[in-house]
């Protein structure tokens, strides 16, 4: 994940908000592999992905963070 954080550096992202996305996109694709692995529902990978994704927008928000 270094490396990523890495490119999102020198793409001029500072090192928290490099850090923070890196992380962010990591858990989102483990959480989301997890869920298409040990899954019956006819969901693609891409389509878990964007489920996560909007999982953590909405837990991160400030709607979310009551």
């Amino acid at each position: 994940m270094r490396t990523v954080t890495a490119a999102l550096r020198a793409k001029g992202l500072d090192e928290t908000t490099a850090t923070l996305a890196t992380e962010s996109g990591g858990t989102v694709f483990r959480v989301a592999y997890a869920r298409w692995v040990a899954s019956d529902a006819d969901a693609s990978f891409a389509d878990l992905i964007a489920e996560v994704a909007t999982e953590l927008r909405a837990i991160t928000s400030s709607e979310g963070r009551r």
